[in-house]
């Protein structure tokens, strides 16, 4: 993929950051306990000399235990709700942020925690900053490195929703091709086109 995203342009970038512990030297991971470091840094310096350098890069996570890769030993790459607060708390003001994406909606709808599917505590998270029935975490030190990324997943996920009075929260979708929904962010946020199917709130 590294090849391919130097010589393209790519407006999203969806990066598998789970199951590459081994993928040496590079290993892309979220940096959990037992994980190889966090490397989303690594990611916004290599897409900086490319094509794809105006390109959103969506942090890929497993939406339970056993979704990194089938069985048991793959806990080490889940993100608890409150990790993964963590993790995007301590990324989301990088202008490379684009959101959250997982494997998958199966394993989201089985994975279910205060009421609110994987997925749901995700939403809950990019808009709130805290997982469902949780509170805004404080930024982590957590591990990163410098290191030039090589793979990307091809899911597709991110999450959008409307404020109480019907405004668009931050990160949430505000336009775009095709695009019915609310326009209006909520303040103080604008609606930044980010390619021609999608604008966000930022």
């Amino acid at each position: 993929m590294g090849e391919i995203i130097s010589t393209s342009v790519f407006d999203y970038l969806w990066i598998q950051f789970y199951n590459n512990n081994g993928y040496g030297p590079d290993p892309c991971s979220l940096g959990l306990p037992g994980d190889a470091p966090f490397n989303f840094n690594n990611w916004t310096s290599f897409i900086a000399t490319t094509p794809s350098k105006n390109a959103k890069l969506f942090i890929g996570v497993p939406a339970n235990t056993l979704a990194a890769n089938g069985n048991a030993g793959g806990a080490v790459y889940y993100a608890t709700p409150a990790q993964l607060a963590t993790i995007v708390q301590d990324t989301k003001s990088n202008p490379a942020f684009g959101g959250i994406m997982m494997w998958a909606a199966g394993y989201s709808d089985a994975n279910v925690n205060n009421g609110c599917t994987y997925a749901q505590e995700a939403k809950n998270i990019l808009l709130t900053g805290a997982p469902c029935g949780g509170s805004q975490p404080v930024s982590s030190s957590l591990p990163t490195t410098t290191a030039k990324p090589t793979k990307s997943a091809t899911s597709t996920s991110s999450a959008t929703g409307s404020g109480p009075t019907g405004t668009v929260p931050q990160w949430g979708q505000c336009g775009g091709e095709g695009y019915t929904g609310p326009t209006q962010c909520i303040a103080p946020y604008k609606c930044v086109a980010q390619g021609e199917w999608w604008s966000s709130c930022q």
